[in-house]
């Protein structure tokens, strides 16, 4: 979305950001400071198939379930984002 509008709009709310496998945690911490209050995870967004899994987001869950993902994601009850 920053690569198409140069910006998040304000009334979207996400529970999380996806970064560019080009792009380090650090790096877009830095660079997007303004959107510290949602985490970052990383995906490979692959197009070919020897890209997939190249970017994966880990994450301390209790069981593989969507509830739990949402946990981690704003780090509630022991569940988080790892990298």
């Amino acid at each position: 979305m920053i690569s198409q509008l140069g910006f998040i709009p304000d009334d979207l709310n996400f529970d999380a950001l996806e970064i560019s496998r080009r792009l380090t945690l650090s790096q877009a911490q830095a660079d997007y400071s303004e959107y510290a209050k949602v985490p970052f995870i990383s995906a490979s967004d692959a197009h070919d198939l020897d890209e997939l899994g190249t970017s994966p987001t880990r994450v301390r869950v209790a069981a593989p379930r969507l509830a739990e993902l949402k946990l981690a994601l704003k780090g509630m009850d022991g569940r988080k984002i790892l990298n």
